[in-house]
């Protein structure tokens, strides 16, 4: 028997013959003597009898000369091409072949064997259908009794994977044997490896049935009796025997085939390798790991062979494991690495450590970007580390592929979804559940999963979009499929109850179908907790809501102690009226009894903000964004806690990370400001507090007091006062009031000397903003705290001011202004006793002395 290979993946196909010792033997014209019998080729005899001597001597080459020679002498001479294509036939050289069997053709077209064997020449060149074409064209000059020809169609439809249509004319062929009595192992190797192969591929497709598995069987144990009697090797058979025996969980027939094939065959890595499975089947793991190295010493590449190992060494230790793995993989890997790669990936993945079996992968696919497992496993590696963004990409280059596990695609596609989820890409979570549910028809009643996980898409795509009817009633028909397979899931029922009462229409109607369901079943927490996102969510129109929101979560709570959505929802109604200190306690309650809770801790961190607990607040901060790099509301929150605790440093840090990924953002650049400017870092600072009120900030008028005091401490009093008058002129504010007087009082300050005039006006303009200041003390927004010493110390200022214009324009009216404020100054100060009493009293009386003298 010439060596039959079975793999998953192909077939290696035995040349069948009849009555002819070798496989490119010409069965069917006369070896010796022939020009005889040729009328007209007298002149190429000698030439074609040497050949033919050469020929039965096997000689190919020597042969090839003499039907050359000819072929040249006489060109018609049709029987020298067809032992010349023989010759070429056994040397592989299968084109040259067939242009010599295409000569015979052309010059004996109804010659029916020069059809077969040029048939076999594409057969051997992997061209099936050209083979088939020419096999039916001799079963058409010869007729149904040339029966060696099924044998050889059986071949050609091996080739093209068409194994029913193989296994057919195999059938026909041995059929046809049996009524000759002759006796032809390889056709049932050929027909037995046919069945097997029929197996492999409609495993994939999910449709393999074992009665193949039992032909093969039945077809090896013919060969190998058949082939015993005529004194031939079967070992090749034992082999592919024990592929079916391994496939049909006969382990120890299969261990038992295996050893004999390998008694003839012990380098044979593949044999080893599937022995190596049977033992470890059978729990013979010693056994097992023993193949599994041995096929390893023969071929260091065998993918099978390595994967048998780890898993052995999985199950003993998986760290171990690891460790022997890494051992011979170089960093960066090389290619011919690949298998121990892929392996140690596999390991990493037992271990949950996907961050290094990504890296692994990632090397794969690159040595080979469409390897199917590579991409699948990527996929599940990205989706635990939250990565869901790559995860979809994986699984999508992975089904472009067009798998045909149906199983594997449907895992893939329940991956994809669970992407989709995370990122709240519920409609095509939705429609990515549709594709499942396309591949399984019979879903409806064997698992109805598909049905309910696309409910809940349907659903969280139809809340998400105002509870849009249309979305959410195709999640209630989705659950009535499931409903009807699984009628007493609770889950499901519940969820369409929900998803009908956010479909009842107006949130009026919605509140009465949420108390109509309440009222029958008073003890369902989760409606109460509906019925207060339903008032949460009109509490904008209706402050009122607020608080029945609250109470429908107090009866929740009341009822589901435990649930902290419930609780979570309370704080958010807190916090919407402004109570931080209830929405710090709800929070931390929630966070209680959901440690992992996201939107909790943010809240919380919201919380601690408002209610100026800054150290908590970047506590919470810093937890959310060490577990969320991509959280922009808590790099965000960090930042303005640091910069209202006047932690200028670690603001600028924080907003020099965020601001480059939020550009637009102008709060946080007028954040960024305040913190450049506390760091005294002014040209920063005034840069940032520049392109927030250029950008047209809500706060421009606090903006433009901070940019006065930037430009003030910076040394720039005139544009610091331009900053504060506009400031003021937004909003009259006590602070920047008062530090716009006191820039003109410096300038007029600084002009006295050399331009007394402008002194005197700038003096004027300090005066009425000390007025606007008091002013601003009045408004009843301001705060009330230390009044009397604020009024007190406006008048002293104003006093001075006054004091310094006066002088300046030797005008006694105003020195007479100034006195007055002087004295209103002494009459508020005395009794607060402010420490600039004594030294404002012995101004005040000089002052008198001098407008007196002057008068």
């Amino acid at each position: 028997m010439n060596r039959t290979l079975f793999t998953a993946l192909s077939l290696s196909l035995t040349l069948l013959t009849i009555g002819a010792a070798n496989a490119g033997d010409i069965p069917s014209l006369p070896t010796t003597a022939i020009a005889h019998a040729l009328v007209g080729f007298q002149g190429a005899d000698d030439e074609f009898n040497a050949g033919v001597e050469a020929q039965r001597k096997r000689l190919w080459d020597k042969a090839i000369v003499f039907f050359s020679n000819a072929v040249k002498k006489d060109p018609t001479y049709w029987v020298a091409y067809y032992s010349r294509g023989d010759c070429y036939m056994q040397l592989g050289q299968y084109e040259k072949a067939i242009a010599d069997y295409t000569q015979v053709i052309d010059k004996k077209p109804k010659l029916a064997d020069a059809y077969r064997f040029r048939g076999r020449a594409y057969n051997r060149l992997k061209q099936p259908d050209k083979a088939i074409e020419d096999f039916n064209k001799a079963l058409q000059i010869k007729g149904q009794n040339f029966y060696e020809i099924y044998g050889d169609l059986g071949q050609s439809y091996q080739i093209k994977n068409d194994y029913p249509k193989a296994i057919e004319n195999y059938s026909t062929f041995i059929e046809r044997l049996k009524r000759t009595r002759q006796s032809v192992p390889d056709a049932f190797a050929n027909r037995g490896n046919a069945y097997l192969s029929k197996y492999q591929a409609d495993k994939e497709a999910n449709k393999a049935n074992e009665d193949d598995v039992k032909a093969a069987l039945a077809d090896y144990e013919e060969y190998i009796a058949q082939a015993t009697a005529a004194n031939q090797d079967p070992s090749d058979a034992y082999r592919s025997r024990a592929d079916a025996y391994l496939i049909t969980k006969n382990y120890d027939k299969a261990i038992s085939n295996y050893s004999l094939y390998l008694a003839k065959n012990a380098k044979d890595s593949y044999a080893l390798e599937r022995r190596g499975v049977a033992y470890e089947e059978s729990k013979n793991v010693d056994a097992a790991m023993k193949d599994f190295r041995d096929a390893l010493a023969v071929n260091p590449t065998s993918a099978n062979a390595q994967a048998g190992v780890t898993r052995i060494m999985l199950t003993r230790d998986p760290k171990t494991a690891l460790a022997e793995l890494s051992k011979g993989i170089s960093n960066p890997p090389k290619k011919e690495q690949k298998d121990k790669v892929a392996s140690r990936a596999l390991v990493y993945m037992q271990l949950k450590d996907y961050a290094n079996a990504v890296r692994d992968y990632d090397f794969l696919a690159k040595v080979d970007p469409n390897d199917p497992t590579v991409l699948s496993n990527r996929a599940t590696a990205n989706l635990n580390l939250n990565a869901y963004d790559k995860a979809i990409a994986d699984y999508n280059a992975y089904l472009a592929l067009k798998p045909q596990d149906t199983n594997a695609v449907a895992n893939a596609l329940t991956g994809k979804a669970a992407a989709q989820i995370n990122l709240r890409q519920y409609g095509q979570a939705a429609d990515t559940f549709t594709q499942i549910i396309a591949n399984n028809e019979a879903a409806k009643v064997t698992d109805p999963e598909p049905y309910f996980n696309r409910a809940k898409a349907y659903f969280n795509a139809g809340a998400a979009s105002n509870n849009d009817r249309p979305t959410l009633q195709k999640a209630i028909a989705d659950l009535d499929v499931y409903l009807k397979a699984k009628p007493d899931n609770k889950e499901a029922s519940k969820l369409k109850t929900d998803i009908e009462l956010l479909s009842a229409g107006s949130p009026e109607e919605q509140v009465a179908a949420l108390t109509k369901a309440i009222a029958a079943d008073p003890t369902n927490a989760v409606y109460r907790t509906n019925l207060g996102t339903l008032y949460f969510r009109q509490g904008e129109k209706d402050p009122a809501n607020y608080d029945r929101a609250i109470t429908a979560y107090n009866e929740a709570i009341r009822i589901s102690p435990n649930d902290p959505v419930a609780v979570y929802s309370r704080a958010a109604v807190y916090a919407k009226k402004k109570d931080w200190e209830n929405t710090a306690k709800d929070a931390s309650a929630a966070l209680a009894l959901k440690p992992d809770y996201p939107d909790a801790l943010l809240l919380r961190a919201q919380a601690n903000l408002e209610a100026k607990k800054y150290a908590d607040a970047v506590r919470d901060y810093e937890a959310i964004y060490a577990k969320d790099r991509n959280n922009a509301d808590a790099l965000k929150g960090l930042a303005f806690a640091y910069v209202a605790n006047k932690d200028y440093a670690n603001t600028v840090r924080i907003m020099n990370e965020y601001i480059p990924k939020h550009p637009d953002d102008t709060e946080a650049v007028y954040s960024r400001g305040v913190a450049h400017v506390g760091l005294g870092k002014y040209t920063e600072g005034i840069a940032d507090l520049t392109k927030y009120i250029d950008a047209g900030g809500k706060e421009k008028a606090v903006a433009l007091y901070n940019r006065g005091l930037a430009h003030s401490k910076a040394g720039n009093d005139v544009a610091a006062a331009a900053d504060y008058e506009a400031s003021i002129a937004l909003k009259n504010d006590y602070n920047t009031a008062l530090e716009a007087a006191r820039a003109y009082s410096v300038q007029g300050d600084k002009f006295r000397d050399p331009d007394p005039a402008k002194a005197a006006g700038f003096y004027g303009k300090a005066f009425d903003l000390y007025g606007k200041a008091m002013t601003a003390l009045e408004a009843p927004e301001a705060e009330k705290t230390d009044l009397a010493k604020k009024r007190a110390n406006i008048l002293r200022s104003q006093a001075i001011v006054r004091q310094n214009q006066g002088k300046l324009a030797e005008n006694i009216e105003i020195l007479k202004e100034a006195l007055t404020l002087f004295n209103q100054y002494l009459t508020t100060a005395k009794p607060l006793g402010l420490p600039e009493y004594a030294e404002t009293e012995k101004t005040a009386q000089q002052l008198d002395k001098y407008i007196k003298d002057n008068s």
